[in-house]
């Protein structure tokens, strides 16, 4: 896919929430070394799990005999953040567009111009064709390409992004496949979580400390590897510090998503995939779920 393919690209955001923490895995098992978690209770005995992905590692990433392809082949039902359908991406493109209004405009000289060359030396894209887009356009292209240039590990991999895998392999193995939030909804949360003059703003922040998001994204590889929840909450704080809140992003939408999720739990053997952070901290899908009386229990291995 061609670096100036913008939407799709447009998982690269969320991986620039994940660009974390400075901690590598202990050699024994540590209380929050898993991304993946043994979940009970409810209204059926049987356990579901919940997994937290890198929503661009290639499912490839997986042994086939590990403890997720277990879990994940054992499920009867599969829920994601959200079902991807390529042919209804032209529908929402116009959300990335600001009619009226300029990237340009909205950054001081000298901040065009350095968010100008770093996206230019980073991307080979030219800031002026994007100057009348959601400056979240921006940030994407860039996130990606310091996402790529961290992340030789995962080049060799094949197979879809580990989201998307489970949504079609779990449709081609006949298991019930759930969402939980829609396409427009989280194109919706992309584009409009922020105002157009607070995404400039916070793509000027990301071109400034971009050696400190570089710096992220090497420790994010690192911490998702090594399965360190705790290190990636602890790294998620230093991003916040650095680019500001991003409840709209995580907190706001794991609450949202409580309004169904505890249904899909209590079906019985649910395999749950979505992005690692949500997993994290007091308002993380662990806790929250905790909060309403499951069990959640750290599943070891490989």
């Amino acid at each position: 896919m061609k670096r100036h393919d913008l939407f799709g690209k447009k998982w690269a955001f969320f991986a620039l929430l994940l660009l974390l923490s400075i901690l590598v895995r202990a050699q024994a098992p540590q209380p929050n070394n898993s991304l993946l978690w043994k979940v009970t209770g409810g209204n059926h005995a049987a356990p579901s799990y919940l997994y937290g992905t890198f929503h661009i590692v290639p499912a490839g990433y997986l042994p086939p005999d590990g403890k997720v392809m277990q879990a994940f082949q054992a499920a009867q039902s599969v829920v994601v953040e959200t079902l991807i359908d390529s042919t209804e991406l032209t529908k929402f493109a116009g959300m990335a567009v600001m009619p009226g209004k300029s990237i340009k405009k909205m950054l001081s000289e000298s901040q065009y111009a350095e968010v100008a060359s770093e996206l230019l030396a980073a991307t080979g894209v030219p800031l002026a064709a994007l100057d009348n887009l959601m400056p979240v356009t921006g940030a994407i292209l860039l996130a990606m390409a310091y996402y790529e240039k961290e992340s030789a590990v995962f080049k060799e991999l094949k197979g879809a992004p580990l989201d998307q895998y489970f949504a079609s392999e779990g449709k081609k193995l006949g298991k019930k496949v759930n969402a939980l939030e829609t396409m427009e909804e989280q194109m919706n949360v992309i584009y409009n979580g922020e105002t157009p003059e607070k995404q400039a703003e916070t793509l000027a922040e990301l071109v400034r400390d971009k050696d400190k998001v570089k710096q992220m994204s090497a420790n994010l590889v690192r911490n998702w590897l090594a399965e360190d929840l705790d290190a990636i909450a602890l790294g998620f704080e230093e991003y916040v510090k650095l680019q500001g809140s991003s409840d709209f992003l995580l907190k706001d939408r794991n609450i949202k998503w409580m309004n169904t999720l505890p249904g899909l739990v209590d079906a019985g053997n649910t395999f749950i995939a979505v992005g690692a952070m949500h997993l994290t901290g007091e308002s993380g899908l662990i806790e929250l779920l905790r909060d309403k009386g499951y069990k959640l229990e750290p599943v070891f291995g490989e």
